[in-house]
């Protein structure tokens, strides 16, 4: 007897938690309420952008890095350019490494797709350039185009293999890099 009566509660239980889900319209077991899962996903979301920087998922923006008072030092997890997206560093920098500039490496630089990066400074990164520094790994597509374009000398940064996709130099010196 004491077996149904603790079937039929829990029988009861899966029934009660069942609804709907919004989104894609399939039946779910909720076992915690709408607003606490909601706050998990936020607090979850926000910490992931700290320390992961994406340009680009569902649209392909130009995203121009403009110099101020401080260099923005701080991709702690990775950076990604994902599809046709434009990451514009000009003069400025954007390093992997510890809160607030330090030495220690970040994750992967990754370009995606025919996404672009644009290096306009002969300092702040890699030695002689602007390509961001202190990423454990570097993984840039076929299709995808690094621009060295300052009117000042430049050192082309030394990519391990596989390599670049495409690679334009503009304006100024350039010279290979051995960083």
């Amino acid at each position: 007897m004491m077996q149904k009566i603790f079937t039929f509660f829990v029988l009861s239980f899966f029934l009660i938690a069942c609804s709907s889900n919004p989104l894609s319209g399939k039946k779910q077991l909720k076992l915690l309420p709408e607003a606490e899962l909601q706050n998990m996903a936020t607090t979850e979301y926000k910490q992931f952008l700290s320390t992961t920087k994406v340009i680009g998922n569902t649209n392909n923006p130009t995203v121009n890095i403009v110099t101020g008072t401080a260099a923005p030092d701080n991709i702690l997890g990775n950076l990604t350019i994902n599809g046709s997206s434009v990451l514009n560093l000009g003069s400025s920098r954007w390093n992997g490494g510890t809160s607030g500039g330090g030495t220690g490496n970040a994750g992967s630089l990754t370009m995606n797709g025919s996404s672009m990066m644009q290096l306009g400074n002969n300092s702040g990164g890699h030695s002689g350039s602007n390509f961001p520094m202190r990423f454990n790994t570097v993984s840039f597509s076929a299709s995808s185009l690094v621009e060295y374009n300052s009117s000042s000398s430049q050192t082309i940064y030394d990519l391990p293999s596989p390599g670049y996709g495409h690679l334009s130099i503009n304006n100024g010196t350039k010279t290979a890099g051995a960083d």
